[in-house]
């Protein structure tokens, strides 16, 4: 119950909104308490104050009115998403929770008829239905156990550990990589001054390998701190701007 006092939404804040439709604990005798808009605060993430990157990564964080232990918890979050990462693509990834008792957990995800996507989820398989001009999927669970009553489980292998639900508008990896590659090319560009500093530092070596070692000795010492703003997530600075940057 202490767990649930507090529900975190977490969302990328640059490339669009979270908002929280509802939240409202259930009593066993029927009543119904409902927690105020004033009880949802918008800030930053943790990790966005522990690790050495910028990030437009932000929560919105419900402090849950009148919870108590034999109460239902039920709340509805929505994600606006208005600028793609990818554009013309999207992909997704979901978990559904199983820490402890979910009475009812669906996932709904509505795509344009002529799209194509691709999803995987091994345990639950999406109910498929056509509401105008979109295709619906709808992911439908339970999670009834607690971790008490599944202390005694066996520890999955970490490679065998994969999100409850993935989904994608990418055909292929060979269409993955070539997006990707749109993203590094221009930023890998050697420039005359990136190569005038190549020379300089490996001038009087003997070897290739000793070149190489000169040039490490002298990009291993940059720190460099992402910028996991949108696109930066995946786009590195531009070689020119790290070169300057030292």
């Amino acid at each position: 119950m202490q767990f649930w006092g507090t529900v975190t939404v977490p969302y990328p804040s640059a490339q669009g909104t979270a908002e929280v439709v509802y939240t409202r604990a259930l009593k066993p005798d029927g009543r119904v308490v409902q927690t105020p808009q004033e009880n949802v605060i918008d800030m930053p993430t943790q990790i966005t104050q522990e690790a050495p990157f910028y990030s437009d990564l932000k929560a919105l964080r419900i402090t849950v009115r009148g919870l108590e232990i034999g109460d239902t918890l039920e709340y509805q979050c929505r994600q606006h998403i208005t600028k793609a990462t990818a554009p013309g693509q999207f992909w997704y990834a979901y978990n559904f929770f199983e820490s402890g008792i979910a009475l009812d957990e669906q996932l709904q995800i509505s795509v344009p008829h002529e799209r194509y996507v691709k999803s995987v989820s091994p345990k639950v398989q999406p109910a498929i239905s056509e509401q105008g001009p979109y295709r619906v999927y709808t992911w439908k669970t339970a999670h009834l156990q607690t971790k008490s009553d599944e202390k005694n489980a066996p520890t999955p292998d970490p490679e065998d550990v994969h999100p409850s639900v993935q989904i994608t508008s990418f055909r292929s990896w060979d269409e993955i990589g070539m997006w990707f590659q749109s993203l590094f090319e221009p930023q890998i560009a050697v420039t005359p001054e990136i190569q005038a500093k190549a020379d300089e530092l490996s001038h009087g070596a003997k070897t290739d390998a000793e070149k190489i070692q000169a040039i490490y000795n002298f990009v291993s010492k940059f720190r460099y701190v992402g910028n996991a703003f949108g696109i930066g997530r995946y786009q590195p600075h531009a070689a020119p701007d790290v070169l300057t940057n030292d």
